[in-house]
């Protein structure tokens, strides 16, 4: 009997295609690489897109894209603030939001909590209230803050929306003004007061064209309405223009001039930490957000900004 040469190809392309598909599978229904990436890079462009919608129901979104629910979380009892306790607004971008390529936990257990739509949680990797599903540096920082004695206690309320322009932060009609007035209502119904507002944004407007005048107007319109939500706590600015994935990054852009202008414009204007100079090539896991070690790197670079002694 003459055998079909063409057989043990055909079988070795299906149990191929097979094998793909159930990877795919396990790999999809645990947001692990690429599942994770492409999510990311799907929220960064459309945020709003599919909000309610992820694999296993591990995660909820709102219709700004910001993790509203997980799995796991614990919801614990908020602190009553004192004179050793930071509450810490956290506002910018994906890089300021659960994009990162590492995530972290409370090492001191309730003394250092997510606070989200009224409540408080123990801080884990990803904060509620922010974009993304994937690692953050806030944590850590919160970590490195009270293991250097400069805060006995950390609230962080994270509020970062993936791709978004510092127009739209500007706006009295977006989305993200409502977002935030909710916000900080709840803050204010939980007794808490701001005490660092942490603005780490920049990579959109950049890739955008922003001109420098144009970005610094929008973004000292974004500050007074802060004030006018009752945050009297200084603002950090961050020097925060380089992303890959959106396009060449040129060092002397008009973002970066104007983040740096900023930073000291009046007295409540102060700077944040140099995101473009800290991280190398190997600190961004797809040329745009940190990878573990640059987690590492921002966590650190922000708890020095916050005073501690590291």
């Amino acid at each position: 009997m003459i055998s079909n040469p063409s057989v043990p190809k055909v079988v070795a392309v299906l149990a191929s295609a097979a094998m793909v598909f159930l990877l795919g599978g396990y790999l999809a229904s645990r947001d692990l690489w690429p599942w994770s990436l492409m999510r990311q890079i799907r929220v960064m462009l459309m945020p709003s897109a599919d909000p309610h919608y992820y694999p296993s129901q591990l995660f909820t979104f709102d219709q700004t894209g910001r993790l509203t629910g997980k799995v796991g979380s614990e919801l614990v009892t908020c602190p009553q603030q004192d004179e050793r306790t930071a509450v810490i607004l956290i506002l910018g971008q994906s890089n300021a939001g659960n994009h990162g390529g590492q995530k972290t936990k409370s090492e001191y257990g309730s003394r250092i909590l997510n606070f989200f739509d009224g409540r408080c949680y123990g801080a884990a990797s990803p904060l509620l209230g922010s974009t993304g599903t994937l690692g953050e540096y806030w944590t850590e920082t919160a970590n490195l803050l009270l293991r250097s004695h400069r805060f006995e206690t950390v609230v962080l309320i994270p509020a970062a929306v993936g791709n978004s322009t510092v127009g739209r932060w500007a706006s009295v009609s977006s989305d993200i003004n409502r977002m935030l007035r909710q916000t900080l209502n709840g803050v204010a119904t939980a007794r808490l007061t701001v005490t660092h507002v942490l603005w780490h944004q920049g990579e959109a407007d950049a890739a955008r064209g922003t001109r420098e005048e144009e970005y610094r107007s929008r973004f000292l319109a974004f500050a007074d309405f802060l004030r006018t939500l009752n945050v009297k706590a200084p603002v950090y600015v961050s020097v925060a223009t380089k992303c890959l994935l959106v396009g060449p990054y040129v060092e002397d852009n008009p973002v970066v001039r104007a983040q740096i202008a900023l930073a000291g414009a009046n007295d409540n204007l102060r700077a944040g930490i140099n995101s473009d100079q800290l991280l190398g090539e190997m600190d961004r896991f797809d040329g745009c957000h940190a990878s573990g070690s640059g987690v590492a790197k921002m966590a650190s670079a922000w708890a020095r900004v916050l005073g501690a002694p590291l």
